[in-house]
């Protein structure tokens, strides 16, 4: 089953920051597509890490470069 994870972003080449539960903030970029890009082997690298964290953690922060920011529940998520 493959799983598919989308988070709508205001703007595009722009710097995501995103918490799991209560470790550091990291910063992950959008490309031109408003995307986290998977497509180049560096990429794919980020994006599989990202993943990784979003299976293992509860809960997510995520503040877009507009201050727009949100928290929620990763329940459900390592399945």
């Amino acid at each position: 089953m493959q799983s598919l994870v989308s988070i709508v972003i205001p703007s595009f080449n722009s710097e995501l920051l995103i918490r799991f539960d209560n470790e550091k903030l990291e910063s992950f970029h959008t490309d031109k597509r408003g995307y986290i890009e998977s497509d180049s082997r560096v990429g794919a690298s980020q994006f599989t890490y990202l993943i990784d964290k979003f299976k293992k953690h509860k809960r997510v922060y995520i503040r877009a470069h507009n201050g727009y920011e949100s928290t929620f529940t990763l329940k459900g998520s390592s399945k």
